[in-house]
């Protein structure tokens, strides 16, 4: 099976991605330096549940409305304060929920850690930035380590109401823009989800990513976690791994990230085995799904 042959070998070959970009760099530079270097721990803050946005295929099951949110409180922050001065290095991420709709908050967590100290912000970059927003970027730019983790799953406006709904497109990339054009020390990575609805356009997206110098792309296909329960049609199956060749035709074609990198769902390696599909020409899904489910 060509494309299943293809989507296993350029994964095997991926660079580790997100917060392990991170945790590379960190030993990269230090543990030749450090005699006494220890691995990072990864600290992930959920800073709230509540989103600005309602995504079909959410992992976190986010809550958009309603105030359900963790602020920590000076026992918290004492306890994590003393975590990071007993265990450094130490990435920390900052998530939720959608954490910059409480930038304070974000503010408050960074000024726990030293600059040595990694910062990993996942945020859907759906606002109008503010000066605290700024003071966030600003912040994260005197760290040594800092990366923006944001999503795209599409560059179709409508698509996108329905996939992200709330999401304002033209306010994202204006905020992509914005990042990698004044805050160029920050990385800036894009994770793309894979369905049904968007597989024939990851092409597009990820000339996107690339034409606005987004640093790295991850692509994953939907995982049954909160409101994301992945659908297990065959049928859609094999849209997603012909979307996930495609991320693989296009690194080939152009080496323009500094990571371009996928997940795989494991009947990768299960249908591989099985049948003897060349999918590097077009076939009838139906006809394949019944195929498949009748042996």
């Amino acid at each position: 099976m060509a494309y299943c042959d293809r989507l296993i070998n350029y994964f095997s070959g991926c660079k580790t991605s997100g917060f392990n970009f991170l945790l590379n760099t960190i030993i990269e530079n230090k543990h030749t330096d450090c005699p006494d270097f220890v691995y990072p721990y990864y600290l992930n803050i959920i800073l709230t549940k509540k989103c600005n946005t309602k995504c079909l295929f959410c992992s976190a099951d986010s809550i958009k409305g309603g105030e359900k949110q963790y602020f920590a409180d000076d026992d918290v922050l004492e306890a994590i304060s003393k975590l990071i001065q007993d265990t450094p290095p130490l990435i920390l991420a900052l998530c939720g929920g959608e954490p910059m709709l409480y930038p304070s908050e974000c503010i408050k967590y960074m000024n726990l850690c030293d600059e040595n100290m990694a910062i990993y912000l996942l945020t859907n970059l759906n606002y109008r930035l503010t000066d605290l927003h700024i003071a966030v970027f600003q912040k994260m730019e005197k760290h040594k380590y800092s990366l923006i983790q944001t999503s795209i799953d599409t560059l179709d406006s409508s698509l996108l109401d329905f996939l992200r709904s709330g999401s304002n497109l033209h306010l994202i990339v204006k905020n992509i823009k914005t990042i990698k054009e004044k805050f160029g020390k920050i990385k800036l990575k894009v994770n793309i989800t894979i369905s049904d609805y968007n597989f024939k356009e990851i092409n597009k997206i990820l000339q996107f990513c690339a034409d606005e110098n987004v640093d790295l792309v991850h692509c994953n296909f939907v995982i049954p976690i909160g409101r994301a329960n992945r659908n297990v049609s065959l049928s859609s199956f094999f849209k997603v791994i012909r979307g996930l060749s495609r991320v693989e035709e296009f690194s080939l074609s152009q080496k323009c990230f500094y990571e371009l990198t996928i997940s795989i769902p494991v009947e990768v390696a299960i249908i591989r085995n099985m049948f003897s599909y060349n999918f590097d020409t077009e076939i009838n899904l139906d006809e394949l799904e019944n195929n498949i489910s009748s042996r």
